[in-house]
């Protein structure tokens, strides 16, 4: 569907985008935003902050080491991925390390 219907095939974008969104982050973030104190939420409303405010300059830092763990995690999993770019990408000057590694082995045939 991405590659024929989005017309995204052979793209940096669908190899990396994708990928980025997966259940594990949204549990993840959600829980990191559960556990973040009402208070501090209700402080920021007495200081007649705004939705986004709130969001931007009280949540996301106290969700910085989560957002950091997060980024560690999906990269490993990104840089060990297999399958995806091997579906989405046909250009041998578009593989990544997984894909041109099991090509120059012969194993699969990319092209």
């Amino acid at each position: 569907m991405v590659a024929k219907d989005f017309g995204l095939a052979n793209t940096w974008f669908a190899l990396i985008v994708p990928p980025l969104f997966t259940s594990l982050g949204v549990l993840l973030m959600r829980q990191a935003f559960i556990m973040m104190p009402d208070e501090l939420f209700d402080a920021a409303r007495l200081d007649c902050a705004s939705e986004w405010k709130i969001f931007l300059f009280v949540a996301l830092p106290i969700a910085q080491p989560t957002i950091a763990a997060l980024s560690i995690i999906l990269f490993l999993a990104s840089w060990n991925n297999y399958l995806w770019p091997l579906l989405i990408n046909t250009q041998a000057d578009m593989m990544t390390g997984p894909v041109a590694l099991v090509s120059l082995i012969g194993i699969a045939d990319v092209s």
